[in-house]
């Protein structure tokens, strides 16, 4: 992840451009202010894709994952550190 002043600093400060980002990954309203990066991998394509959020959305989805996975942590097979 990745922070960044604004869209602009976002789009163009990044070995994997974003140009065609301007909506916000999570909740889909215009970006603006300051914004965070997450450069993803894409099984169906092979490429790095880079989605952009605003900070809040960010900060919104790191709570929502942690929330997620911490309480099964140690559930079953599924959930156990593979490396």
């Amino acid at each position: 992840m990745t922070f960044h002043a604004n869209p602009e600093d976002a789009k163009t400060s990044h070995p994997w451009k974003a140009e065609e980002a301007s909506h916000c990954f999570c909740c889909g309203v215009q970006l603006d202010g300051p914004i965070v990066g997450y450069d993803v991998d894409s099984p169906s394509d092979g490429g790095i894709h880079r989605i952009l959020m605003h900070r809040d959305c960010a900060f919104a989805m790191a709570q929502r994952i942690i929330c997620d996975a911490w309480p099964k942590r140690s559930v079953g097979t599924q959930m156990q550190n593979n490396r």
